[in-house]
């Protein structure tokens, strides 16, 4: 690429995020990064800014605090909360079953979706199907990585050198398998409940096409190992935190996540056209080159997410823990606002 092109293709990112960049790069989706930057570039860097609050200061914590929620009522009051090993096989069971069926459904689901019909009709069978699907899909999720993150907290020893270890493990074989990005979560990347057609798509490790026999082989290879590594790295990253942030106090704890966590942010959207341009000059050099780039900025985006949930997390659950009764009745209402103003992020 000589100087001219390279300058070009930097004047064509002026607006694009790099985290959109990056996010393709290293997904499987079989959109086309040329459409994502062009999609990319119309948003001004207001709607950025805006884009930003709204995602770090009100989705973020409304999924955080369904999930905070929804994981109490299951580890505590519905799935055998005195019988540690049944819980944790039982919720398996939930969760893996529910994504890798949510996965292998995806054309069935938005065929049930497909407008057959005019009138109202038309417009709340696909709502009904969608939010019914939303509610399936988040519980599985939660009792999913519940039962990961339980089974490495029983069958192994809570040290810091094992969080050490799990964690570089994690993110070792996230960086051999291109899949860093998974690691990815509200506020750091918020999908969309738009366009409806590609509401029930769950993108899997290799992109295989949906229907055949490589695409539920694809799922249960992305369903049963590689979001096990993903919540292995979350677990990692989580336990490191409750170690060395203020670990007797529980509020300053929580804030000194949210600190990281919105002053990271805050750091990367200003250093946004670096790694714009690191980007750039990544696809000039050596592959390894541009596979250590990409994978730094979504390690960086991956602890913001991290940070932000357990800084709401803890806090959320000081404010239940002062309650000493009413918990499901707060669940649920926390549940119904979250599925209301934010659907589909409520999966992970």
């Amino acid at each position: 690429m000589d100087t001219q092109e390279h300058s070009q293709k930097i004047n064509e990112l002026e607006n694009t995020n790099i985290s959109t960049i990056i996010t393709y790069t290293n997904s499987c989706s079989n959109k086309s990064p040329k459409t994502t930057t062009q999609k990319a570039s119309k948003i001004s860097p207001w709607q950025q800014f805006f884009n930003a609050i709204a995602a770090n200061f009100w989705v973020g914590p409304l999924v955080v605090m369904y999930w905070a929620s929804t994981w109490n009522l299951v580890s505590r009051e519905i799935i055998f909360p005195y019988e540690i090993y049944t819980s944790i096989w039982v919720s398996a069971g939930i969760g893996f079953g529910i994504q890798f069926i949510a996965c292998c459904s995806q054309n069935l689901l938005a065929q049930a979706c497909r407008p057959r019909q005019t009138g109202i009709g038309s417009v709340v069978l696909p709502i009904l199907v969608s939010r019914c699907y939303t509610y399936i899909v988040a519980f599985g999720s939660v009792n999913q990585w519940i039962s990961i993150w339980r089974a490495w907290d029983t069958y192994t020893s809570m040290t810091t050198y094992n969080a050490l270890g799990t964690t570089l493990a994690a993110y070792s074989v996230m960086f051999i398998l291109r899949c860093s990005t998974q690691v990815l979560a509200a506020p750091s990347l918020v999908p969309m409940d738009v366009p409806l057609r590609s509401y029930f798509e769950t993108s899997t490790y290799f992109g295989t096409k949906v229907g055949t026999w490589q695409h539920v082989l694809d799922s249960f290879f992305s369903v049963f190992f590689v979001h096990t590594v993903v919540v292995t790295a979350w677990r990692g990253v989580w336990y490191l935190s409750d170690k060395w942030f203020v670990p007797d106090d529980f509020v300053h704890s929580a804030l000194c996540s949210l600190a990281i966590a919105y002053g990271l942010e805050a750091l990367l959207l200003l250093t946004r056209g670096f790694w714009r341009k690191a980007s750039i000059w990544s696809d000039d050099h050596h592959l390894l080159v541009k596979c250590i780039v990409e994978d730094i900025h979504s390690f960086l985006h991956g602890i913001v997410a991290i940070s932000h949930w357990r800084g709401f997390w803890i806090l959320f659950k000081i404010c239940m823990s002062t309650l000493s009764s009413g918990r499901s009745a707060i669940a649920y209402i926390v549940s119904r606002l979250c599925s209301i103003f934010s659907a589909k992020r409520l999966c992970m």
